[in-house]
This record gives C-alpha cells, structure tokens and sequence, in this order.
C-alpha cells in the first residue's frame, strides 16, 4: 500500500482497498473506515508529487529539529528553571 500510495496517491490505494472482498466484517469495517478518512484527507496525501519534486513527506525532519532546538534550550549552560 505504501508503494502504491507513493506511486499513484489516492486514488490507488482506494482502488486496491477496495478489491480487499474476502474479508470478514470486522476487517471489512476497519478497511471503510480507513477510506472514508483517507476520502476526509485526499487532499493532503500528494507524496507522489512531493517526491518528484525532490521533497520530503515524512516528519522526521521537523522532529528532529524541533528536538534539537528544544534540547539546546533544556541543557544550556546556566540556564535556570523555576516552578510557579
């Protein structure tokens, strides 16, 4: 699915999920589920393109500047914390 959602976006991993048939109703419910979120936030799933142009999809990047700056301002030197 992640291929296909790289590749294709959306619209690809709503037609693969919805040639998930055989599968019982809890599975079936879940996988509904699923697409009608995705349906929600078609918008925004756009990884395919992103990744032609040379840009990143995942978050990793602002985690880990954000634990970079946070972490520098935790443990400067002399830094002082109080409670109030």
């Amino acid at each position: 699915m992640r291929l296909v959602l790289l590749s294709e976006g959306f619209a690809g991993m709503e037609r693969e999920l919805r040639s998930l048939e055989k599968l019982n109703k809890d599975k079936q419910e879940a996988v509904e589920s699923l697409l009608d979120y995705l349906g929600k936030n078609k918008e925004r799933l756009h990884e395919a393109e992103r990744l032609a142009a040379g840009r990143a999809i995942g978050s990793g990047l602002i985690e880990g500047a954000c634990k970079n700056l946070v972490g520098r301002r935790l443990k400067q030197t002399g830094a002082c914390w109080k409670i109030e």
